[in-house]
């Protein structure tokens, strides 16, 4: 909610959309965490999935924490998928949802994931 002024009247309240996101990644040399927030629409699809090119090759579990995520797109999820696909195919570590909000338990029921965390991808 903001509030906005005009020409000396008391002031209005109108609710604003807050649109956009937030992606952390966090490397140590014995863990990554990946921690997802805000609203997971395309663009923030694209920007996961290069931030994931970076630690496809990490030698530890990816801990991912997703409860602060507002909204998803039904394709939101589909580059974690993907890595922990391809992690998998190498013998690596897994990709561990470890928290998950309203929206990404929402979307994991959609997916036929377990919507109670830790979610191994």
């Amino acid at each position: 909610m903001t509030s906005t002024v005009l020409h000396g009247d008391p002031a209005l309240r109108m609710p604003v959309e807050v649109r956009g996101y937030d992606i952390n990644l966090e490397l140590h040399s014995d863990a990554t965490t990946l921690t997802l927030a805000g609203d997971l629409d395309a663009a923030a699809t694209d920007a996961l999935r290069g931030l994931l090119t970076v630690v496809h090759m990490t030698p530890s579990v990816i801990h991912v924490h997703a409860d602060g995520v507002l909204g998803a797109d039904l394709e939101a999820f589909d580059p974690l998928l993907e890595a922990a696909r391809a992690r998998r195919a190498q013998g690596l570590p897994s990709v561990r949802v470890e928290s998950l909000g309203d929206a990404v338990r929402d979307l994991f029921g959609v997916l036929g994931l377990r919507e109670q965390p830790p979610v191994v991808l």
